[in-house]
This record gives structure tokens, sequence and C-alpha cells, in this order.
């Protein structure tokens, strides 16, 4: 769909050139803020590792709460937009540190409005290294590997000292994703927003660690249909990604269950071509339970 949806350059224009022209190259350093800059293999994608790069820290700070992240229900685009305007928000650790007086000079907020959101990102201190890993935005994290991760390290400072080496002798962890990791953790602006979270207090839970390199799930793949009763689709995905299996989209031969909720469709045809079996949300329950994993309470 190249000149559709997807804009390619079709060929040089040289005889529109004036001599003005210079040769460009990637900078090593991020032209906003100074932060290291970190280019793909491929050098397809290039990106400041400075999680408060002023010139990414609005779409920052809207990743941080979002519903993966620390998820902070109220702060989206507009507000997220406006606390970064106003520069009540010039870090990450500045979003703990609002007042209801900040939040109250701002247009669009009553008392009630502002109570609201300071209780959420109260609420948000007490989160999981997995929610806090995909928060912080590091290149090529995405929501099962923050798992993974999670999984096999005890704590944020573990992580944080664990060298690309380390890293690669994790199952589904590649060169690129450790370079990634050492960039982000190697960034001085990075560590001292971690040490800030520190400060104000931020209460880190890892429940998804073990320390035999092992979880309940590991090896199983899933995959939800229909509507489930105890959880939304997201709240199952992390539930069984956090234990070490994968939830997927789409049925296959490898698929080890489908797990249907009411109005479950095609899914459903497809596990009974491929012979996967099919689990009821209660069925799910007690095969969950059956290999220790706790379903009390939903999963943060």
């Amino acid at each position: 769909r190249a000149g559709d949806v997807i804009p390619y350059v079709v060929k040089s224009l040289e005889k529109r050139r004036d001599g003005s022209e210079k040769k460009f190259s990637m900078p090593d350093s991020c032209p906003s803020c100074g932060g290291e800059v970190f280019v793909s293999d491929d050098k397809k994608q290039a990106r400041c590792t400075n999680i408060n790069c002023p010139a990414q820290l609005k779409e920052r700070l809207q990743h941080f709460a979002s519903r993966r992240g620390l998820d902070i229900e109220g702060l989206g685009e507009r507000r997220a937009e406006q606390l970064v305007a106003e520069k009540l928000v010039q870090s990450l650790p500045d979003l703990f540190r609002l007042t209801k007086e900040d939040l109250l000079q701002l247009e669009g907020y009553a008392q009630k409005s502002a109570d609201n959101l300071l209780s959420e990102i109260e609420n948000a201190k007490s989160v999981t290294l997995s929610r806090l890993l995909y928060g912080l935005g590091i290149p090529l994290l995405g929501s099962h590997m923050v798992e993974i991760l999670a999984s096999r390290f005890e704590n944020l400072q573990a992580l944080e000292n664990a060298d690309r080496e380390e890293l690669q002798q994790i199952d589904e962890v590649g060169p690129e994703v450790a370079r990634s990791v050492r960039s982000f953790f190697s960034e001085k602006s990075n560590r001292q927003t971690l040490r800030a979270f520190e400060e104000i207090g931020l209460d880190i839970e890892n429940r998804a660690y073990s320390a035999k390199g092992q979880r309940p799930l590991d090896g199983l793949k899933f995959v939800f249909t229909g509507s489930l009763e105890r959880w939304t689709r997201d709240e199952a995905k992390d539930l069984v990604e956090g234990r070490g299996g994968r939830a997927t989209t789409s049925v296959s031969g490898e698929t080890d269950y489908v797990i249907a909720g009411s109005g479950g469709g095609s899914k459903l045809e497809q596990a009974r071509k491929e012979g996967v079996e099919v689990l009821e949300e209660q069925e799910f329950i007690a095969l969950l339970e059956e290999m220790g994993v706790s379903v009390e309470e939903k999963e943060q």
C-alpha cells in the first residue's frame, strides 16, 4: 500500500538541489535533551532513551498512565497535555508530587475531578514490576516481554544491574531486546528517575518472580473467546502471561487450551478442527487452581 497509507520515496530530484544540502547522519545523542539514541539493528527505528525527554514527555506520560501501565484512570491525552504544557509535570516522578491546588488552577478541574485524579495517582503507587516496566516504555518491551523479565528478576534493582549476556540467557530475549534494556538502564537520567520513584514511595511488587525460573503455566498457550465473567480479556491475558503462559489471538495446532466465555465465535469451530481442548470459565478456574495459580483476586 505504498503511496496510499504508507508514504515512500520514489526518486531523488537532484536538479532541485542548490548546494546548501548537507549529508545527514543519525545523531548519537538526542537533539532535544542529549539522551542516548537507541537505533534498532535494522536501522529503521531510532529513539531517545531518556524517559523525561521534553519532546516525548506528553506521550510518555500517557503511556505511563495507560491501562497496561500504571492504569491511572482519567489521565488521558488532554490532561497529560495540560500537565506538561503548564510545567506541572516535567518528569514522570512529578506526577506523584501533584497537589489539589495544582489541579484546580487548570481548566476543566473542579473539586471532585481533582480529588478523583489524585486518588488514582495515589493508588498507582502500588504497582507490579511488569506494569511499571511497560509504563516506562522501554523500546521493544511489550506486554509479553515485560512479564518474561519480571518472572526472571526478583526486583527492579536486579534487572537494572543485569548485563546483556545475562539477559540473553533468558528464553525469548534476543540481542536487540537485551541491548535495548541495557541502553535504557545505562541512561543516567533514567536511573535518577527510578531513584526518585523510590523516594516518593512507589511500592513495586513482583508476584511473577520464581527463584527457580519456573512458573505454573510455562509453555502453555491459551486463546480466549467470548466474554468472561470474572475477568476482562486483558485481565485474563495478564493472569496467564504473568504465570508463564502465552495468550494468543488465533487458534492453531500449537494452542493448548481455548477458554470460552459467553458469545464465543469462530475460534470454537477452529479449536474443534485442530483438536484443541475447549474449557468453559469455571473449568479454566479449576485448571488454574490445580496448577497452583490463585484466582481469589484480579491480577494487578
